[in-house]
């Protein structure tokens, strides 16, 4: 008895356009029916998604093929040329693979804001350190040692405080990680930064804000007149955070309810270097994910709110001031919480109109946070006080815990994600009464004796 162990089915006979390959497509409908188009990938845009692109119809299979290719080694070349051998003539420096690493790798995992940190920590604390009179950023990956690197972080820790200098630490622990697993293109298999060689600065316990209510005063005394005085008391009242300020508009303003209505807040990611700059203000508020959230009003910030309508009023009517209507701004009203798409902002004709931001700059364009934050600062100089605008987000939370303010109300009223995240900033602003839960039970025993004894 034989046994058959090899299959007689014929083989499906592949047709020529089976044969070429991937990236060969034929068009089977319109009046381009029967001919054949390329589409090949071409890399990946800000956001991280791949990139196709397109050529043809072709009405020969032959062309197509010679065009699809063509792209093909126009690639291989690109990436020969970006990515010379580790170990060549003319080694990989730490700068080349950093911005490759920055450019192709991380988009495949990280958002566009991350990226713009990433890129601005390596532009400002990490390439152009100069180490023995050459910077960084120009050693050969096979050249960079541990020294090297311990040397760095010694000059940059007399340069940022302890926060800034982990994060770049991280950073740059990461990027030579990722050149281990590329041997042939950077020339290295194990990172000068791998394990403890390269140590984390040991943060000192959080340094405990004291609010003083003195200080709204003062700061509003120097304001004076300005049209963004108001926002002091705002910000005290409210304890929104500077991007949140920034793309407050006026109908967002519930004035019967006494409630404001946190719409959108205002994020800056990518660079100008890097081509992928970003403003854009993206739905709710930083810790919402994009859902809109409502924050109590007293009658003073309504007071306030009611006083910044009437300055505003009162620079657009007065000459030269350089109020642009209808400008559509650079900024953009973003389609997601992480989109970099949108409608652009239009600066309204009046100031007070109800898409109109409330505190806008005086060309009627949207503020950028770090310029308000520059005016607040001029202010807190001029009061003689230590003071960045977010401080007066601390002082409310601080404020309303120091007076009794249950935790779990000030941490709604901040919007923290959750009450651990108020615990950890405001503890020691809760008084401690341990007594509070004993006392409470004896007041209620006494109570029941005494209604105990009525009854006799």
């Amino acid at each position: 008895m034989s046994v058959q162990i090899v299959s007689t089915t014929r083989r499906k006979r592949r047709t020529a356009l089976e044969m070429a390959g991937k990236g060969i497509y034929p068009i089977n409908s319109g009046a381009r029916s029967g001919m054949f188009r390329v589409r090949m990938p071409n890399g990946r845009d800000a956001l991280g998604a791949l990139q196709y692109k397109n050529y043809g119809p072709f009405a020969e299979l032959a062309d197509a093929i010679v065009a699809r290719d063509k792209h093909l080694l126009a690639q291989t070349e690109q990436r020969t040329e970006a990515l010379p051998l580790g170990r060549s003539a003319k080694p990989q420096t730490l700068r080349e693979w950093a911005e490759h690493w920055l450019t192709y790798v991380l988009p495949m995992t990280a958002g566009i804001s991350v990226q713009g940190k990433y890129r601005r920590a390596f532009e400002r604390h990490i390439l152009n350190e100069k180490i023995d009179g050459v910077r960084l950023g120009d050693i050969a990956l096979v050249d960079l040692s541990t020294t090297h690197l311990q040397k760095w972080r010694g000059i940059l820790a007399a340069q940022v405080g302890a926060p800034t200098l982990n994060y770049c630490i991280k950073r740059l622990k990461t990027c030579l990680a990722a050149a281990t697993l590329d041997p042939r293109t950077t020339g290295i298999h194990v990172s000068p930064a791998a394990g403890k060689r390269i140590t984390i600065e040991t943060l000192p316990d959080r340094e405990r804000y004291e609010p003083s209510e003195d200080d709204e005063v003062a700061l509003l005394a120097q304001a004076g007149d300005d049209y963004r005085a108001p926002l002091i008391t705002v910000a005290t009242q409210t304890g929104l955070r500077v991007s949140e300020l920034v793309a407050l508009r006026w109908k967002d303003v519930h004035w019967e309810a006494r409630q404001l209505e946190l719409c959108w807040h205002l994020v800056t990611s990518g660079s100008v270097k890097g081509g992928d700059l970003c403003v854009a203000f993206r739905p709710g508020t930083k810790a919402s994910g994009g859902g809109f959230e409502t924050v109590e009003l007293d009658d003073e910030s309504l007071e306030a709110l009611r006083l910044v309508r009437e300055r505003l009023l009162e620079h657009k009517l007065q000459a030269g001031k350089g109020w642009k209507a209808g400008l559509a701004s650079e900024i953009i009203y973003a389609r997601d919480n992480k989109a970099c798409s949108g409608t652009p902002y239009i600066v309204p004709e009046r100031p007070t109109d109800d898409d109109a931001l409330i505190f806008p700059a005086l060309d009627g364009e949207p503020y950028r946070t770090a310029a308000l934050g520059a005016w607040f600062d001029r202010i807190a100089h001029k009061a003689g006080l230590d003071k960045s605008i977010h401080k007066l987000r601390d002082d409310c939370g601080s404020i309303l815990l120091a007076n009794n303010v249950p935790v779990a109300v000030v941490s709604k009223h901040l919007r923290h994600k959750n009450i651990q995240t108020t615990l950890k900033h405001y503890a020691h602003q809760l008084k401690d009464d341990r007594r509070l839960a004993a006392d409470t039970f004896a007041n209620l025993r006494a109570r029941r004796r005494a209604l105990a004894e009525q009854a006799v």
